[in-house]
């Protein structure tokens, strides 16, 4: 799966499609490609949405609105309904979900509300909106949840690596102004200063508009 392109901004043309957004709010837009190889290593819904609630145990209470006329063809996992034949919704909508979790955990907020829109032609290629405070926030966000399904994909997702990169991540949001050194990263995520230079990295690398 990949990230086409990327945006950050307000969207009043989406405002309808979820009653939790406000004219005014700055969302974060991606549009996300899945990958036939994605679907045969991410098809079993299941499965992987119990390895990303060990990853992130918030997603199972979110709370998602969809729309009733479809209501007969979805069956709630948690708090994320899923289309029982829409293997690359259902795959979109997981990454919405992870990213609406890394964000109100990072930022704090308690509420934050995405969207997912998939396109008739390819069917593989999806709009996702998501609320944000901050633009380097939202990119983090987008592209660890990439990372997270990538590595769920091939069986090479690292736990402790998430969880420090996203406590490293709310540590930067709560004082983005400030530029941390590999030493106080160090001593605030428990680690020695090499590890803390490699997240430091890392993070600097998700924050980055990966898409064309």
């Amino acid at each position: 799966m990949e990230i086409s392109s990327v945006g950050y901004g307000s969207y009043p043309e989406i405002l309808l499609l979820n009653s939790n957004f406000k004219p005014g709010d700055r969302f974060l837009k991606i549009v996300l490609e899945v990958h036939k190889k994605d679907v045969k290593f991410l098809g079993d819904f299941g499965e992987t949405y119990r390895s990303l609630t060990r990853l992130f145990p918030s997603i199972k209470r979110h709370q998602c609105c969809h729309d009733s006329l479809y209501a007969e063809k979805i069956r709630t996992r948690g708090g994320v309904p899923i289309k029982e034949a829409d293997i690359y919704a259902n795959i979109a909508h997981l990454i919405e979900h992870i990213i609406i979790d890394l964000i109100a955990n990072i930022s704090g907020l308690s509420s934050v509300s995405g969207v997912t829109c998939g396109y008739l032609r390819p069917i593989s290629r999806h709009d996702i909106f998501v609320e944000c405070p901050r633009k380097k926030l939202a990119l983090f966000a987008a592209n660890l949840a990439l990372e997270v399904m990538e590595n769920l994909g091939n069986g090479t997702v690292q736990k402790n690596r998430v969880k420090k990169l996203t406590k490293l991540a709310k540590i930067i949001e709560n004082d983005y102004r400030k530029r941390f050194t590999a030493g106080e990263i160090a001593d605030r995520v428990g680690c020695s200063r090499d590890e803390a230079q490699h997240l430091l990295n890392h993070y600097r690398r998700l924050s980055k508009a990966r898409g064309k």
